[in-house]
């Protein structure tokens, strides 16, 4: 099993709660709290692909 596997199933969980969240018509505020939270967990991917910058 590649070692990718976690961060790509992570990566699915994430897409996957906050598109519920959308759909439930969750509070924006917690919303964007999770959102940045998941970023937190792998923001090292974030800065290397150009999302964001320092």
């Amino acid at each position: 099993v590649s070692p990718h596997c976690q961060k790509i199933t992570e990566a699915i969980g994430h897409r996957l709660t906050y598109e519920a969240a959308i759909d439930a018509k969750v509070d924006p505020f917690l919303t964007s709290l999770y959102v940045c939270s998941a970023i937190r967990t792998n923001s090292l991917w974030f800065f290397e692909t150009g999302v964001m910058n320092r």
